[in-house]
């Protein structure tokens, strides 16, 4: 029986090493897109604060989302409360800066 604990501890560890690894992925892709992003509008002279700003609400909403996931799988060992309900997703506003269009001639 000493060893049950070290198990349900591997188990545990081995839980939040698996989220924290497709987070890692997630978190590398979300980063490309939006550097490029980041280095188009740079490209063309804008500022992308409606982007930022709504790129921090998402990160907020992510890191909520994930840490919720780690919890339902840990919840049922007893390592972990009860889940709370996912919020929805934060929309994405339909006046963000577009930083593919052509630039305008004045």
């Amino acid at each position: 029986m000493a060893n049950c604990p070290s198990k349900l501890e591997k188990l545990v560890d081995d839980i939040i090493a698996k989220h924290e690894k497709t987070q890692k992925s997630r978190e590398r892709y979300t980063k490309t897109a939006r550097d490029t992003k980041c280095k188009i509008a740079a490209s063309k002279g804008m500022s992308i604060p409606k982007w930022e700003a709504y790129w921090a609400e998402l990160d907020e909403w992510k890191k909520f989302a994930a840490d919720r996931d780690i919890e339902k799988e840990l919840h049922p060992l007893g390592f972990a409360p009860p889940p709370l309900d996912l919020p929805p997703r934060p929309v994405r506003p339909d006046d963000l800066e577009d930083v593919y269009a052509a630039p305008s001639k004045q």
